[in-house]
C-alpha cells in the first residue's frame, strides 16, 4: 500500500493491481488459435486470377468476395505489383502472405478512396467494395 506525502499517513492511495500474465497469455493463445483456424478454413469455391490453390502459398496475395475470407477468391502468387491491377470482382477481404504492403481501392483504376495494408496481413472490409490494388513502397 502506498501513501501520499500530501495526505496524512492513514489515507492510502488507490491500490495498484498486479499484472495478470496468465490472462495475457490466454488472450495471445486465443488470437493465435483463431488466426490458425482462419488460415486453415476451406473456401466455398475457388475462382482465381491465376491458378486455384487449396492453401495460399507463401508470397501470395489472395482476395475474397466475403468478409469472412470465403466465397470466390482471386490469387496473385507474386503478391502485389507496382502497377494498378483491376480485380475480377468486388472483394471484401484479403490474406497477404507477401513481403509487400498494398493499397486496395474502390475504383477500378486505383484512384480515389483506398485502404492501405502491411505485408503479411489478414484483413476484411465489410463496408467497402474494393475493385483494384497496387503495391505501396
Amino acid at each position: 500500500m502506498y501513501y501520499s506525502a500530501y495526505y496524512s499517513a492513514t489515507v492510502p492511495l488507490a491500490e495498484e493491481k498486479p499484472m495478470r500474465p496468465h490472462r495475457i497469455a490466454l488472450a495471445a493463445g486465443l488470437v493465435s488459435a483463431v488466426a490458425l483456424a482462419l488460415l486453415n478454413a476451406p473456401t466455398a469455391s475457388a475462382t482465381n486470377a491465376t491458378a486455384a490453390t487449396a492453401d495460399p502459398a507463401p508470397g501470395s496475395l489472395t482476395f475474397y468476395t466475403e468478409p469472412d475470407l470465403t466465397g470466390t477468391e482471386a490469387v496473385y502468387p507474386g503478391g502485389p505489383s507496382d502497377t494498378c491491377t483491376e480485380l475480377p470482382f468486388v472483394v471484401h477481404g484479403h490474406l497477404n502472405l507477401s513481403q509487400r504492403g498494398f493499397t486496395v481501392y474502390e475504383s477500378t483504376d486505383c484512384s480515389g478512396h483506398g485502404l492501405t495494408f502491411p505485408a503479411n496481413d489478414l484483413h476484411s472490409y465489410q463496408n467497402h467494395e474494393m475493385r483494384s490494388f497496387r503495391a505501396t513502397g
